[in-house]
């Protein structure tokens, strides 16, 4: 049977728990004095969580070990009496899954609720929504936006957010009889704003906080501030403050924020080399202070194994200890996980209670559009300034700093590269420091940059007789590096020349083109007289021909025996018996001349007789070629001559 005593009741020890008019009592006829459950409307926290900015993370932890004992002495007569409950209900399923430790993370959406400082991390538009069912039939939802924007030579992050708490609606009663419909609910709106500062990121939010009782409303105001950095590709840390600002008032007395400190770390490992930026674990640890209990650590680690460009899916564990009556969370385990597929990103995560039941919590993100444009810019321009002045080429460093300080003039990693380029331009012109850097460069043969050293040396200061030295001699050893190099150039094209022929004397060889091959390993002999390959090409090419000058001389084509004999002859004239051959080959081609000759003179003659003078001039001028000293044929030419 339902009471409607609004007293603050509870069966929890230090049993106040939030706003009296939205913990509402059902007493349980059980046979025992103060049976009874509370419906809780009420608070429930997560938390999160080199150079300077560690130091000052390392000196915050400290800070909250040492001050541990006071918070819990402060807190153990008033644990949980601050609300609304809303403002302690964690937000994001994937901080959730790392078991609150996400201020020194914060790289989504939900970093409105856990580190505004950390929406500047965000490259593109995203939009978050969550929705999580609890004991007592308790739903929470929220929706967060976030967008990056370029204003005034810097990047910026605007967000805004919506949270909503609520429970089914239950009648009141009063004697027994129904006499209203209670519906209570915590409603926060906030706006938020984070842009870097020298080498932090630093975020507020701005909210306005309503809570529906039974019978009453009540209004607050509050402030989120955060500090967020990443000093290194692999280690992030975080701290915020939240829930600053005035008490809730509207209902029987103002009500306290929950007013929370936090701060944590996030340390990615990437493993597994043969799969190098794939696979992923992420270790993340964090602290929480709230002002009505006790500190509580938290810790948590995900696993993630991306593949393609943009998909990834990831598994999650995490504890949120310390003693957090207001909460119920008594040393919480939660598990998670979670899948991007391209731009968009869906979580779960799971929390389960003894005494109380699981929780469950959903989230889905959709990130869009391109990262800003000026700040894609910016990168690449920073990338090609610590480019060019790694190598020691100050002058297009120069350049490109010119471009990133006209597009970002107060951008803190810009302004550290500025400061160190003109320091390295001013050690440049300093005598001593070009002659200590010229040195340098000699012992490590980097002989072009010494003698450019040396040479600036001599233009600041011309009487220098060390610089003029050791120009002296970084110009004698560049000098004989050079003819080195062109002598193995020669070598090498030379070297290169030789193969070419062998190789092309070898096809022309397979392929039987004797003649062919024999000049070219003619030609390798007059590059280089020593190669014995050489030799024996020569001496297998003039084998072939030979053979082919045998085998033509058989078939009766003496012309082209006659022209393969005398090929032999010329390269080696006692060449077996070419000279005979060739011999041989005149003496019929003699014979066959006198033969032919005196039968086309005789022909010419009938012809001359028959009165055909053009046929018997014509074979007369054959006889003629054939037998050139012919005295009777000269005589019969005479006479055709007209």
């Amino acid at each position: 049977m339902f009471n409607n005593s609004l007293s603050a009741y509870s069966p929890f020890p230090n049993g106040f728990v939030g706003n009296p008019t939205l913990n509402t009592v059902f007493k349980m006829d059980s046979g025992r004095d103060h049976a009874g459950m509370t419906i809780f409307f009420g608070p429930q926290k997560q938390s999160q969580g080199q150079g300077r900015g560690l130091r000052v993370f390392i000196v915050v932890a400290f800070f909250l070990w040492v001050s541990a004992g006071v918070f819990g002495a402060f807190s153990s007569d008033d644990a949980g009496t601050r609300g609304p409950a809303l403002l302690k209900k964690p937000v994001g399923v994937r901080a959730v899954g790392l078991g609150g430790s996400f201020v020194g993370v914060a790289d989504d959406a939900s970093a409105l609720y856990w580190n505004p400082a950390g929406i500047d991390q965000i490259a593109q538009p995203e939009i978050l929504f969550m929705h999580a069912d609890s004991f007592f039939d308790q739903t929470q939802d929220f929706i967060g936006y976030v967008k990056p924007v370029w204003w005034a030579g810097e990047r910026r992050t605007l967000g805004v957010n919506v949270s909503y708490l609520s429970i089914p609606g239950f009648d009141v009663v009063e004697d027994e009889a129904p006499v209203d419909r209670a519906r209570p609910s915590d409603l926060a709106v906030g706006v938020s704003y984070a842009q870097p500062w020298r080498s932090v990121h630093l975020g507020a939010t701005v909210k306005a906080i309503r809570q529906q009782g039974v019978d009453t409303t009540a209004h607050a105001y509050a402030l989120d501030m955060g500090v967020f950095a990443k000093p290194r590709e692999w280690f992030s840390w975080g701290a915020s403050l939240a829930n600053v600002g005035t008490a809730l008032r509207g209902g029987p007395e103002p009500i306290a924020l929950p007013t929370v400190f936090r701060a944590g770390f996030g340390h990615r490992i990437l493993f597994l080399s043969s799969r190098p930026g794939k696979d992923t674990v992420l270790l993340t640890g964090a602290v929480e202070a709230p002002w009505d209990d006790g500190i509580a650590p938290q810790v948590g680690t995900e696993y993630s194994r991306r593949w393609g460009t943009d998909n990834r899916a990831s598994v999650r564990l995490g504890y949120h200890g310390g003693s957090q009556a207001h909460t119920f969370d008594n040393g919480a385990f939660a598990i998670g996980a979670g899948i991007d597929w391209r731009s968009f990103r869906l979580n779960y995560a799971y929390r389960p209670h003894e005494a109380l039941g699981a929780a469950q919590f959903l989230d889905l993100s959709v990130r869009w559009g391109s990262p800003l444009a000026q700040e894609t810019k910016r990168r690449e321009l920073i990338q090609d300034i610590k480019d060019h002045a790694a190598t020691g080429d100050l002058a297009k460093a120069q350049a490109s700093l010119k471009e990133a300080l006209a597009l970002s003039p107060r951008h803190e990693p810009i302004r550290r590269l500025d400061q160190n380029l003109r320091q390295r331009f001013a050690d440049s012109l300093d005598p001593a420091t070009l002659f200590s850097s010229g040195q340098d460069a000699f012992r490590r043969k980097e002989y072009e940059k010494a003698a450019d050293l040396f040479r600036k040396i001599l233009v600041i200061q011309p009487t220098h007789k060390e610089a003029a030295d050791q120009l002296a001699k970084t110009e004698t050893v560049l000098a004989n590096r050079r003819l080195a190099q062109l002598k193995e150039q020669v070598a090498q094209a030379q070297r290169k020349e030789r193969e070419d022929i062998v190789r092309s004397a070898v096809q022309d060889m397979d392929h039987q083109r004797w003649a062919a091959a024999l000049t070219k390993w003619k030609r390798l002999l007059t590059l280089d007289p020593s190669p014995v390959r050489a030799k024996t090409g020569v001496e297998e090419c003039l084998k072939g021909i030979y053979q082919e000058a045998r085998g033509a001389e058989k078939d009766g084509d003496l012309t082209n025996a006659l022209a393969n004999y005398h090929s032999i002859q010329r390269e080696t004239p006692s060449y077996k018996d070419v000279s005979k051959r060739i011999d041989a080959i005149n003496a019929g081609q003699r014979d066959r001349n006198a033969k032919e000759g005196l039968e086309k003179y005789t022909e010419g003659v009938r012809a001359y007789q028959a009165g055909d003078r053009d046929r018997a001039r014509a074979l007369f001028e054959e006889a003629h070629r054939l037998l050139p000293d012919d005295k009777t044929i000269q005589r019969a030419m005479e006479r055709m001559t007209p």
